[in-house]
């Protein structure tokens, strides 16, 4: 048998992008429907014969039509490859009792199963515990500590109907205590459910493989039963992310020596560049603008001293990455050094001028000739005015 897994595909994510003006579609909409494009042809590509998406195809829980569609589009694919694709619901796919998928539950799609409640999967003489993400007004729980014991009670029990002799797997939507969070704690909903790693590190399983945490990574010792791992996000959905691993995980020779493969995904390069302005120009900028292919989304951070930050040419560094053929520049962020807060005391005795003079030069800390070029120009401006 052969496996695979995708989680947190977070269709609808609009940060770092623009409307795409030949669809009307969100860029990076269509840079998340092009990497699970990549990610599907690979999955028949190899042949596999069960598809677990573990939570998250969509980033809001009301998906715009046209990602839908996109989305159903791909999921099409593999059923006409008849293979077999169960999806767990996942935060972002649930509000209140009803989720992205409720209408499948009710057509009974071929070979699409939606799992909305804990459950066990018998498959091929091998059981999958399938935990998704659970609403905690259903269950009666009034906080977050509440709803984990509730998850935690939910594995413990489903672990009791499970032959040691098989090939068990569980898979889930959750927090593992102990497990590397990123930016998906930005945007939960929900809340977050957390279950001990002990409760998942247990023999029983072969394997646990889990959604909701966006990083890449693997929680187990290596050569230790079970396996667990988090696939990760399928794209990168926040600029942090920008140098994790992106992809998908295929299960090779499913059962009690199986192997993981996993696949890399490509997405929109995300490049940060840190760069120090110093003698009127920006160090190593030309070698830094060179590593930046077209179509990235790019973020700069530029360290520069009090005394030159009116020098530097902002306009100048949006025209370099205009000409680079940049999707999307995130932020442009000056740290200036020796900036401290000053405490300057005006009083009415103060002409204009004076003012103006001393606020330049004791607040802002401009060289001599800056303050003679902006009170000339202020002057002459007064002048003029009256």
């Amino acid at each position: 048998m052969k496996w695979a897994h995708i989680a947190d595909i977070h269709v609808g994510i609009k940060r770092y992008g623009k409307v795409d003006a030949s669809t009307g579609i969100h860029s990076r909409v269509l840079d998340t429907i092009n990497s699970l494009s990549f990610a599907i042809s690979k999955l028949i590509e190899h042949k596999v014969e069960t598809v677990f998406i573990d939570g998250d195809i969509f980033t809001n829980r009301n998906p715009a039509n046209v990602e839908r569609a996109l989305v159903a589009e791909q999921i099409a694919r593999l059923l006409k490859e008849e293979i077999e694709v169960v999806v767990l619901v996942g935060n972002h796919d649930r509000g209140g009792f009803s989720n992205n998928f409720s209408m499948f539950e009710h057509l009974n799609v071929g070979k699409l199963i939606v799992v909305t409640e804990p459950t066990i999967i018998e498959k091929d003489g091998a059981a999958v515990v399938c935990i998704p993400w659970l609403d905690k007004n259903k269950y009666g729980a009034k906080t977050g500590a509440e709803l984990n014991e509730v998850v935690v009670k939910f594995i413990k029990d489903l672990k009791k109907d499970l032959d040691p002799k098989k090939f068990n797997m569980l898979i889930g939507h959750l927090t593992a205590v102990g497990a590397a969070v990123g930016s998906e704690r930005y945007f939960y909903m929900g809340g977050d459910e957390s279950v001990p790693l002990e409760v998942l590190n247990d023999p029983i399983f072969d394997a646990v493989v889990l959604g909701h945490l966006h990083k890449h990574q693997i929680l187990s010792e290596k050569g230790k039963k079970p396996y667990i791992t988090y696939v990760g996000s399928l794209v990168r959905c926040d600029f942090n992310e920008r140098e994790e691993a992106k992809g998908i995980l295929i299960m090779e020779d499913v059962g009690k020596n199986w192997k993981p493969n996993f696949i890399r995904v490509p997405d929109r390069d995300f490049v940060q560049i840190n760069v120090e302005f110093s003698q009127n120009e920006l160090k190593n900028w030309q070698n830094e603008l060179a590593r930046v292919r077209e179509g990235s989304v790019v973020a700069i951070n530029i360290k520069v001293k009090r005394e030159n930050k009116h020098l530097l040419d902002l306009k100048s560094i949006r025209k370099d990455l205009e000409v680079q053929k940049v999707h999307h520049l995130t932020a442009i962020n000056v740290e200036v050094l020796g900036q401290t807060d000053r405490k300057v005391s005006f009083t009415a005795s103060l002409s204009d001028e004076e003012m103006l003079d001393k606020f330049l030069r004791e607040v802002r800390g401009y060289p001599d000739d800056f303050v003679k070029k902006v009170k000339s120009c202020a002057k002459a401006y007064m002048e003029k005015t009256i």
